[in-house]
């Protein structure tokens, strides 16, 4: 039922024909009593954004509410959702709200948009297991305080941006965020440059450039987008370099500055490298990065190997990569497991042993004329297939690549994934604008509402780990010193 635009002041009752509606739109009104909404008994989505609403108690007694859309209006507390178990999209952005209290009952939250508000610091999420989007940009966050004790690790996009963090080190309350693949930061002031001062405080040269991105990565190492534009293969590798052989954990909380000394050594801007310790041209990265495309290929390769026992040999023995020193990685568990999958076919008598067994245990179940078995033992050859099953499964899935699907809303990143060798548009600086968030909620979700129109990223090939990278490096990679 859309009622939007149409200057109302008040809501009346429910026409006899609509009080079973499960959609209401009331956007672009003048609405603040909402005193007749309960006449509406069966409604799941809500829309009244760009009115005159400062109470929420409204919707205490909605309890097959599952959208709640409130942006634009006069809400000081978030209050009135003890009750609604069944949330999962709240939109609460362009209000006057000053804390993040009274939401831990919505157990079932996935998305919640608290962005152009007054909150001064986190709230406790812990109790909201499911929430994947947490939008707090254009608020007046000074710090990240116990964010690893309250963001959940289910978060995969979290914005940040336009909010007032002045110490880039806050970012180590985001280390846990293992799912996280979409972030914001722009616009804080821990990302200016940095102005070195003498003792009594005169500034000494010119201010400090750095490149914020691998910093951030070093953090989150999962992240596929960050401030609208794709993580590039490049910037993942020096993300990995900072965390695995620099200083990129190295700082405390309150060492803004030594850390930007740091990071403008090493993180030129521009993308480039710095320092003595970090390889002097790019070529030496894409050696790296060759190394770890074709590591990911041979992996592929193997879990798609032909059918038969010498793909089943060939993965079990964790056949080296056809290239790359330092990548071959062995995938038996021990040296017994090793000498049982080495010679994986089995001999001509234990395949005549198997036809032997399927004809015994038509005549005696369990029992096997050929290998003198006890009707209660179990016949060897199945022991082995058994067991070689058993650990293609388990090697299968220790080499499984994490498959990761991206979608950005139009709304969110106002447009196609950036690349920084291929920008489109203007960086992304604000994220969801309300006025851009709704459209007119049929039966069916709103594309806007529910991020419709969404494009999703290419896949791309990630880079090696810590560990290899850093046995790649000392292999001769790794410039001399």
């Amino acid at each position: 039922m859309d009622l939007s635009g149409r200057k109302l002041t008040k809501l009346e009752k429910a026409p006899s024909n609509r009080a079973f509606a499960t959609a209401l739109v009331l956007d672009d009104n003048c609405l603040q009593n909402l005193t007749n909404l309960d006449s509406y008994g069966e409604l799941q989505r809500i829309s009244l954004s760009n009115n005159k609403v400062m109470r929420m108690y409204w919707f205490a007694r909605m309890y097959s509410l599952r959208i709640l859309n409130l942006p634009g209006n006069n809400i000081v507390t978030v209050e009135g959702l003890k009750e609604l178990q069944h949330l999962v999209h709240l939109n609460l952005a362009a209000n006057s709200i000053k804390t993040m209290d009274g939401i831990s009952h919505c157990h079932k939250l996935e998305h919640l948009n608290l962005s152009g508000n007054a909150i001064c610091a986190l709230s406790d999420l812990t109790s909201l297991p499911k929430l994947k989007e947490l939008f707090l940009h254009r608020n007046r966050l000074m710090n990240l305080n116990r964010g690893n004790k309250y963001l959940p690790t289910s978060l995969v996009i979290f914005t940040l941006s336009d909010n007032l963090l002045a110490d880039l080190n806050d970012l180590c309350h985001l280390s846990h965020l293992s799912n996280l693949e979409q972030f914001t930061i722009l616009n804080n002031p821990c990302l200016q440059p940095f102005q070195l001062t003498d003792e009594t405080g005169r500034p000494t040269g010119a201010p400090l450039a750095f490149d914020y991105r691998p910093y951030v990565i070093n953090w989150c190492l999962n992240l596929k987008v960050l401030d609208g534009y794709k993580v590039t293969p490049m910037e993942s590798l020096k993300g990995e370099w900072l965390y695995s052989q620099g200083r990129g954990r190295g700082f405390q909380l309150g060492e803004h500055g030594p850390l930007v000394q740091y990071l403008s050594g090493v993180c030129l801007v521009g993308g480039g490298w710095g320092g003595a310790a970090l390889p002097e041209t790019d070529h030496k990265l894409v050696k790296i990065l060759q190394l770890a495309k074709q590591h990911q290929q041979d992996l592929r390769q193997k879990e798609d190997g032909e059918g038969g026992h010498n793909s089943l040999g060939n993965a079990a023995c964790g056949a080296a990569p056809a290239s790359g020193r330092g990548l071959s990685v062995s995938q038996h568990s021990s040296p017994a497991t090793h000498r049982r999958f080495t010679h994986s076919r089995p001999p001509p008598h234990n395949r005549r042993h198997t036809v032997c067994c399927l004809r015994c245990s038509l005549l005696t179940p369990g029992y096997c004329s050929a290998a003198g078995l006890a009707p209660t033992r179990i016949c060897p050859a199945d022991r082995r297939s058994a067991a070689r099953a058993a650990c293609q499964q388990k090697l299968q899935q220790q080499q499984q690549e994490p498959k990761y699907h991206v979608e950005l809303s139009s709304t969110l990143y106002g447009g196609g994934l950036k690349t920084p060798d291929a920008p489109c548009g203007g960086l992304m600086t604000q994220s969801m604008d309300p006025s851009m968030l709704l459209g007119p909620l049929g039966d069916g979700a709103s594309p806007n509402l529910f991020g419709g129109g969404a494009m999703t990223a290419s896949v791309m090939t990630r880079s090696l780990g810590a560990e290899q990278l850093q046995e790649a490096l000392v292999s001769g990679l790794a410039p001399s010193r």
